[in-house]
């Protein structure tokens, strides 16, 4: 029964898929509310406010749909469409990083166990408080998972600097932002 019900979900978003490469609206409308509560949250993670994850949600489902001819395999859609997202973060704000201004913070990390008690949206909203370099190595690498080779790759900077901004992003993290609870 559960593999008769699998083979339903990917048959459904295989319709939606096919349609929405013929461009129809309704499909592009459910395959929209499918994945955008998901992506916002990506979106989230990367933005200041819920303004400019929204228009990053917005940009980024145009481009899903402009390139959706290219996704080679349906079962990596939500990977592929979060790939996008980061993708339309990183050109969004790929002009506003400025490493060199970055203060260095002097407090060394202790062993805190208050993080454990926070709740998702008081480290959505620590994270969203980030200078942008910061805010986007620590998405890129602790979140998502790039190596900071790739992250040295994407963002025009040296490995090195990526593994040292992440060091002072965990350093500002957990030394000024959790202490001004």
């Amino acid at each position: 029964m559960l593999d008769s019900m699998q083979t339903q979900k990917y048959d459904d978003i295989g319709i939606i898929i096919k349609w929405c490469l013929d461009k129809d609206k309704g499909y592009q409308n459910q395959l929209y509310k499918k994945y955008s509560s998901l992506l916002l949250g990506i979106a989230m993670r990367y933005s200041k406010n819920m303004a400019d994850a929204e228009d990053i949600l917005q940009e980024s489902f145009v481009n899903i749909f402009r390139h959706l001819n290219e996704l080679k395999d349906i079962n990596a859609l939500f990977p592929w469409m979060k790939k996008i997202v980061i993708n339309t973060v990183l050109r969004k704000f790929k002009s506003k990083i400025i490493f060199e201004n970055i203060v260095d913070i002097s407090n060394e990390v202790g062993d805190r166990q208050d993080i454990k008690n926070m709740t998702a949206e008081k480290i959505v909203d620590i994270i969203q408080s980030l200078p942008d370099g910061y805010r986007i190595i620590l998405n890129l690498h602790a979140i998502d998972g790039y190596s900071h080779a790739e992250i040295a790759e994407l963002l025009w900077i040296s490995s090195s600097t990526s593994q040292s901004q992440y060091a002072k992003v965990k350093k500002e993290l957990l030394n000024d932002n959790i202490e001004s609870e």
